[in-house]
């Protein structure tokens, strides 16, 4: 029994479930606070909303330039339009999440890998389902907030290979053939120096 590597299996898989329900309730109409839910309500709420968006070619202090209700909804659309482009892995995020954690559905209790099957889910398209919401707010607090906003979130393969390295570094530091070679001493490379210019 290795603690170490079940914890980072946990770590792992708590991660996974994590970002996966919270995806499928920015994805959802049916939630209150959902992009989907925002996005509509905002069609319907253009007027008020007041929308600008920075304009560098006007004179100090009037950088601001107001959008008519028509460009606005026009970003609406077209944010609508960007999310709808991830409309299959939406619907396998809320596969998953329906018939494995939501409900223990009996045809895929039985069978653990069937839902891979049924509603497969790559790295690559949450990356990119993640970099669109992003894109959308921060499109959305420039012309409402008046707000650069920037915002780094990471898919659950990030979070793999983060998880991945320290285990290497661990499985390093008890390989005794290296040890014994090269005379290594693991304590070294534990020492934190953030101003250190590491080459690989």
């Amino acid at each position: 029994y290795d603690a170490g590597n079940c914890f980072f299996d946990l770590t792992k898989y708590t991660f996974g479930r994590t970002m996966l329900l919270e995806l499928c309730k920015l994805t959802s109409r049916r939630e209150e606070r959902s992009m989907i839910n925002w996005l509509d309500t905002a069609l319907t709420k253009s007027k008020t909303l007041c929308a600008s968006e920075y304009d560098r070619t006007t004179e100090p202090g009037r950088e601001r330039k107001e959008l008519s209700q028509c460009e606005y909804e026009s970003v609406i659309n077209s944010q609508l339009k960007q999310i709808h482009v991830h409309k299959q892995t939406i619907e396998h995020l809320h596969g998953r999440r329906d018939k494995v954690i939501a409900h223990a559905d009996k045809h895929y209790f039985g069978d653990s890998k069937k839902v891979y099957k049924d509603f497969p889910l790559k790295d690559l398209d949450i990356s990119n389902l993640m970099q669109t919401i992003c894109s959308i707010l921060k499109k959305q607090f420039s012309l409402l907030l008046y707000a650069n906003m920037t915002m780094e979130v990471y898919a659950s393969s990030d979070v793999s290979n983060l998880l991945r390295q320290v285990l290497a570094a661990r499985r390093l530091g008890r390989d005794g053939r290296i040890l014994s070679k090269y005379k290594i001493r693991v304590a070294d490379y534990f020492k934190v120096d953030w101003g250190e210019d590491i080459e690989y």
